[in-house]
């Protein structure tokens, strides 16, 4: 291409011909991002445009004077950091390929030490693609150099009881955090999971769309309802008996206090993990406990990854329909589920 552009005959037809036909063999080796020694699994064509610009730098020394750049000069060739600057954020898995001091790997370390945030790859040659987001995350994004981020997953979950991820991302990205979130409902009530009455009789609670919960007695049909929950936590029930009645769910003190001074109490030692999850894949998910310490996972993506087992405070065992046994650990913030095989789900 340097040769080419010498003798004035770069053009459209021209570069197409030398990248097909003698550049990229060569570029599949020298700007190999990928595992293969033989070809990059990386986006070649990316590399189109700079050699378009400057010339091949395949048989060069050590360093390369960049004519007309304004901030780079030179392209060191072995140089194991990232050069210039990148107003795209993306994150490889592959040692190495974002430099161990850049700004992409600073900010990487950075997203993954926010709650709630979750990054996916199925291989190391292409760049892992954002799953999960919270508000912390969309503030780190808001704060650093970038202006664009890639890849996120069209499924990218917002862990918010109040907002969607695009909501979210007007808000904090493009008002700098000004405004106020929404109300509309998560996708799990952050009660889900087993209770005990006013009575110390058992009951569920469950999630059955955005909105709309089920309340279930073990012992008092009666007493089973069905009913609204908001993002804040308000609950809204109407039991078979013709009663009802409205309740704020108090997260610290894991109860539900309803508005008539009848209080609710989360089982002892009950899952805390009961609901709505999105696997590695970007599947979604459901735990759903029953005394005295089972769980069942139903999965509503891929039968053979349902699963049984059981659970011991935020401790989990279980075999899937395909036969793979696993443990598996909730995190403390009941956000992140970390398998013994080093998976991680996040909640969604």
């Amino acid at each position: 291409l340097a040769q080419e552009e010498e003798r004035g005959g770069l053009n459209g037809s021209n570069a197409t011909f030398y990248w097909a036909e003698q550049f990229a063999g060569h570029a599949s080796t020298r700007f190999a991002t990928g595992a293969s020694k033989r070809w990059s699994s990386g986006c070649l064509d990316e590399f189109w445009h700079y050699n378009a610009l400057f010339g091949s730098a395949a048989a060069l020394g050590s360093a390369v004077t960049l004519v007309g750049a304004n901030k780079l000069q030179h392209m060191y060739l072995n140089s194991p950091e990232n050069q210039g600057s990148c107003t795209t954020f993306v994150h490889w898995t592959k040692p190495g390929a974002s430099g161990a001091g850049s700004a992409l790997m600073l900010l990487a370390h950075e997203l993954k030490a926010t709650p709630r945030f979750g990054f996916y790859t199925n291989s190391i040659d292409r760049p892992a693609a954002i799953t999960a987001m919270s508000e912390e995350s969309l503030t780190r994004m808001r704060q650093s150099g970038f202006l664009f981020a890639r890849k996120v997953e069209g499924s990218a979950r917002y862990h918010s009881k109040c907002e969607t991820l695009e909501q979210a991302m007007e808000r904090v990205i493009f008002k700098s955090g000004l405004g106020s979130p929404s109300t509309q409902p998560g996708y799990n009530f952050v009660g889900d999971g087993q209770w005990l009455d006013n009575f110390s009789n058992g009951l569920s609670i469950k999630s059955t769309a955005p909105g709309f919960v089920t309340v279930v007695h073990t012992t008092e049909p009666a007493a089973n309802g069905q009913g609204t929950y908001d993002c804040t936590g308000k609950i809204s029930l109407r039991f078979n008996n013709g009663v009802q009645s409205q309740a704020v769910y108090d997260e610290r003190h894991l109860m539900l206090k309803f508005e008539n001074g009848v209080v609710w109490k989360k089982s002892p030692g009950s899952f805390l993990g009961d609901g709505l999850w999105m696997d590695s894949m970007g599947s979604w998910v459901t735990f759903e406990s029953r005394p005295p310490n089972f769980v069942t996972l139903h999965n509503h993506a891929h039968s053979d990854w349902k699963g049984q087992g059981t659970y011991s405070g935020l401790a989990l065992e279980l075999t899937f329909q395909n036969g793979v046994h696993l443990t598996g650990s909730v995190s403390s913030d009941t956000q992140k589920l970390t398998w013994a095989n080093g998976v991680e789900w996040v909640r969604v």
